[in-house]
């Protein structure tokens, strides 16, 4: 991990404590100030004197900044956006760096490692967690006890609590997105779905939106699991449908979720891995980082890297601009774009 990197790791850990407790600046957010300050004073520029002062630079573009590859890093994004908080990139940037093989938050990829380890592998339980996850954004108590019970009292029942916060004294501050079912804020005169909206983006809304009427405790998905589960596993559901409209035979999470899709071709099959970063940058970056030995199951002509819809429609040469940047030892990944499965899938079965 280069210097700047890690500056960018504490001001991003630092910033999400923060946000959750205002009381007193976190001690990681204090230390990324102290790391960033002597990054700068070794660059001959003046450092931010106090917590105020670093905000204000961290709300411009990283090539503003003064320090060399801060912009590589979080792409032109800033680490801050006033009214809404820390940036995609910047989580983007942090989850790289905690997870740089599964792409996972912590909470999942506790599930994902139990579930592999366990001898035989718990396969089917994987994939059940998952589908709970993504159908289940917020839950009363009476819909998460049954299911999480289900799991017995072990390593799993923690886990997928864990995947969940109790939102029931603020839930009357939140309503219900009609695209994903997570709970919309609102932020700067708007009710907004997560850091960027993507709901918002992709669906018109209602004026009319829709509470939780509830007497019961209340619990949503904690935002990293939204962000990096739900969000691209509504892809994941999707695409399975439209396969399976299609008459094809679809496994989701095969082999513990080795990949997102499995789709049966008779003889063989064709893998497909869902990657939801926010920019083509960040992506090449989490490619890049790995190891060929890291890189191995993308060196199968069967496998394929998409990449949602909606991700096209705000970066039209997102797929383009990845496979620009992947280094050598990344190169051979094949990259898509969501709405090319089915016609790469007629392809193969034309040869």
């Amino acid at each position: 991990m280069s210097d700047v990197e890690e500056i960018l790791y504490y001001l991003i850990e630092g910033l999400e404590k923060w946000e959750l407790s205002k009381d007193k600046i976190p001690e990681s957010l204090q230390k990324g100030h102290r790391l960033f300050s002597r990054a700068l004073m070794e660059q001959g520029s003046p450092p931010p004197a106090d917590i105020v002062a670093l905000l204000k630079i961290l709300q411009k573009p990283p090539k503003e900044w003064g320090l060399p590859d801060a912009a590589t890093l979080l792409s032109d994004k800033p680490l801050v956006i006033p009214y809404v908080g820390i940036s995609a990139a910047a989580r983007d940037f942090k989850l790289i760096y905690e997870s740089p093989e599964e792409a996972h938050v912590k909470e999942v990829l506790a599930i994902l490692q139990y579930c592999r380890n366990n001898t035989p592998q718990l396969d089917e339980q994987y994939r059940k967690i998952r589908m709970f996850l993504i159908k289940h954004p917020v839950v009363t108590l009476s819909e998460f006890l049954p299911f999480s019970l289900s799991l017995g009292e072990g390593e799993l029942f923690k886990s997928v609590q864990n995947c969940y916060q109790n939102i029931t004294l603020e839930a009357s501050r939140y309503r219900k997105c009609p695209r994903c079912g997570w709970t919309l804020d609102y932020r700067n005169h708007q009710w907004r779905c997560g850091i960027e909206d993507i709901c918002g983006q992709v669906e018109s809304r209602e004026q009319y939106l829709q509470d939780w009427n509830s007497k019961e405790p209340l619990f949503r998905l904690r935002f990293g699991i939204y962000r990096y589960t739900l969000l691209p596993g509504l892809v994941e559901v999707r695409a399975r449908d439209n396969l399976v409209q299609s008459g094809y035979k679809v496994v989701m999470f095969p082999d513990v979720d080795r990949f997102d899709l499995e789709v049966e071709m008779g003889r063989y099959s064709i893998y497909f891995d869902m990657k939801d970063f926010s920019n083509p940058f960040s992506l090449a970056k989490f490619f890049n980082e790995q190891t060929v030995y890291q890189l191995q199951k993308y060196s199968q002509d069967e496998v394929y890297v998409v990449i949602p819809e909606y991700r096209r429609q705000r970066y039209p040469n997102y797929v383009f601009t990845v496979k620009r940047l992947l280094r050598t030892h990344a190169n051979h990944i094949r990259i898509i774009d969501e709405r090319d499965i089915l016609r790469m899938l007629k392809e193969q079965e034309d040869w």
